[in-house]
């Protein structure tokens, strides 16, 4: 008998990955209708829950979701600070403008500044919901507010516009005889602090009962801690009435501090921006840090325009020209306008590192090494009253055309505001060194001395070509970037990201757990 022949096997080993299926973070959704057709879709994706609720009609009885209406409010609640964001669209209707206007937002469930919270949000994207007083038969002053106590790192969303009406629906706030309010404030998030990216703030002054009491509906923007960005295609309000460019004196007020105005002073938080971006025009705006400014940029032409530093402002540029501006600052290291400056004034309590101007300098003042009490400044929200000169001025400036009926000096104090006068003081250490290319006609502000601008204890001033500064001008580039992961959208450091449908569970977790490790080594 033959022998049976054998078969021969051949065994292998490796390893092959186990492809799950595609696993999405559980998500909570809500729709309606505004009351101009436009349907709308809100998304809370991660942990929390979140309520809408309509306008009553005009009887006080509920309006469903669905039934065409305006939004009194979203509420958010039981959201984790790492995993929570709320994302909207909006789909427009035939009759409807694309936008869709609410009067409240709130978060609750725990006080972030005890360090025990873990209910903000990582993220508010709804780019085409606006906040407005959208409420019927107003018979006072009405505040529409976005309260988020816990904080969230990125908030984008339309804006604010006082000259609208939501919707078609209900008179737009410049139109009644009220003071109506704005207030947007953000708590102290976990990480990495709050960017803000809006389409635009528009604000509303009206005349009163006297030209010097105006009726005024203004914006405020608080946070706590950090800003890392703030973002707007354009800033507006009525430029025949100045704001103040603090809170209560109308426009819109960007203010960041360790606390909200009025409450307790917080030493341990402090309210650093880094930057400041209006791409294209800016009226009636301010922007305050409790520190300081990293960059301030507009792109477009400014009026009554205000930025404070307590402790400095690093760059600020003008892109179309510095026009009725005013900034107080420690220090500053370049400041520059394309087009030059027109009734401006600029104030720094040490030195001015660089200045550039592209154009004349008409009517304003440029002062170096004054005592301002900037902090007083900042915690009252009032102008200081008498700013006497100080050690330590110097500016460094370079000017590409003429300089009419404007005073440059560093650590000068002027006779009864005369800085021609011979009883003008100038400190030591003060210094000016300056480049000019076109002519000196202070004819209407120094008449004993009408070819000199320039005043410190030592000036240096040259004649000869300047090259203009190049800034970016209307629209500035944004300064947001867009990163992506392979699996999913996500941007880093507080940085809006697209409002996907499908979002993967590692959506925006491994990139933060790697910059948590690296600053924490013991995680």
């Amino acid at each position: 008998m033959n022998q049976a022949k054998r078969r021969k096997t051949s065994y292998q080993a490796g390893l092959e990955m186990d492809v799950l299926e595609t696993r999405e973070v559980l998500s909570h959704v809500i729709s309606g209708v505004d009351i101009d057709g436009d349907k709308w879709f809100l998304r809370l994706v991660g942990p929390g829950t979140f309520r809408v609720n309509n306008q009553p009609d005009s009887s006080g009885n509920e309006v469903p979701l669905g039934t065409p209406a305006l939004i009194q409010s979203i509420e958010i609640a039981g959201t984790a600070n790492l995993a929570s964001r709320m994302v909207g669209e909006v789909k427009q209707g035939p009759n409807g403008d694309g936008k869709v206007y609410f009067q409240n937002m709130s978060q609750f469930g725990g006080n972030s500044l005890a360090g025990t919270s873990n209910n903000g949000l990582y993220a508010i994207d709804i780019p085409n919901f606006w906040l407005g007083i959208t409420q019927s038969k107003q018979t006072a002053a009405v505040t529409a507010q976005i309260e988020i106590d816990n904080g969230v790192n990125t908030l984008r969303f339309g804006g604010v516009d006082m000259t609208a009406s939501p919707g078609g629906g209900v008179p737009a706030p410049a139109t009644n005889a009220f003071a109506d309010k704005a207030s947007i404030k953000l708590g102290l998030p976990s990480f990495l602090g709050t960017s803000i990216y809006v389409d635009k703030f528009v604000s509303a002054t009206k005349a009163g009962t006297t030209a010097a009491q105006p009726i005024n509906d203004e914006i405020d923007v608080e946070t706590i801690g950090r800003i890392n960005a703030i973002q707007a295609n354009e800033i507006g309000g009525n430029p025949d009435i100045a704001s103040t460019g603090y809170i209560g004196g109308g426009g819109t007020v960007v203010r960041s501090s360790g606390e909200y105005l009025g409450q307790a002073i917080q030493s341990t938080v402090v309210g650093a921006i880094g930057q400041v971006m209006v791409r294209n025009n800016a009226t009636n705006f301010g922007a305050q840090s409790g520190t300081s400014i990293r960059r301030f940029n507009i792109g477009g032409e400014t009026k009554n325009v205000f930025a404070l530093g307590v402790n400095g402002i690093r760059y600020a540029q003008f892109g179309l020209g510095m026009d009725s501006v005013t900034i107080h600052a420690h220090t500053m290291s370049r400041l520059e306008m394309a087009r030059g400056a027109v009734g401006s004034e600029v104030k720094t309590t040490r030195q001015m590192g660089y200045l550039r101007s592209g154009g004349d300098v008409i009517n304003s003042t440029i002062l170096a090494g004054v005592n301002q009490n900037l902090q007083t400044e900042f915690r009252q929200q009032t102008a200081p009253t008498d700013t006497l000169a100080d050690l330590g001025g110097a500016i460094n400036a370079q000017i590409a055309g003429n300089v009419v009926d404007s005073i440059f000096a560093a650590s000068y104090e002027p006779s009864n505001g005369s800085y021609d006068s011979p009883n003008a003081m100038a400190l030591g250490g003060g210094k000016i060194d300056a480049k000019i290319e076109g002519t000196i006609d202070n004819s209407g502000v120094s008449p004993d001395a009408p070819n000199v601008a320039f005043y410190a204890f030592k000036t240096n001033v040259n004649r000869g070509p300047v090259a203009p500064p190049y800034v970016p001008s209307t629209p500035a580039e944004t300064p947001a970037k867009f990163t992506r992961i392979p699996t999913g959208n996500f941007n880093s450091l507080g940085r809006p990201f697209p409002s996907n449908k499908k979002m993967n569970s590692t959506f925006a977790l491994w990139p933060l757990t790697a910059y948590l490790r690296k600053t924490n080594p013991k995680i």
